[in-house]
């Protein structure tokens, strides 16, 4: 549920565009937006399109990872991750791999799953 302030916001938004103007997370965000009268709201996925205008972005995290996967192999530090389900249908056969890969990453490191709709929990504990 929207609070008031951010459906005010929303709905200024909205006066200023036509269409849909704003970017949101997924299609949980999006269905909350509608329910709260925000009409103006798009689902758009990851925001890391919006992170860089770099071209060569994937080089780029590419070059970080590899920094990071190095410091991580030399005991330098831990990390922390946080991952959100993909956007795959649990009915998708790629599924059960795909959950299979995000959890054997967990097991190495201080892990969270971040929900983004209340149907990933129970997705989530069919395939832990």
């Amino acid at each position: 549920k929207l609070h008031e302030p951010q459906v005010a916001f929303m709905n200024e938004i909205a006066k200023r565009n036509t269409g849909k103007s704003v970017s949101v997370r997924g299609e949980f965000t999006e269905t909350a937006c509608i329910n709260a009268g925000v009409m103006n709201a798009i689902s758009l996925g990851c925001p890391s399109l919006t992170i860089s205008r770099t071209l060569d972005l994937g080089k780029d995290l590419e070059t970080k990872w590899n920094k990071v996967a190095w410091q991580l192999a030399m005991g330098e530090y831990t990390m922390k991750i946080g991952i959100g389900l993909p956007a795959i249908k649990p009915g998708d056969p790629q599924y059960g791999k795909i959950i299979d890969m995000l959890l054997s990453i967990c097991e190495g490191h201080d892990c969270y799953f971040i929900a983004q709709s209340p149907a990933d929990r129970p997705k989530l504990l069919k395939y832990a």
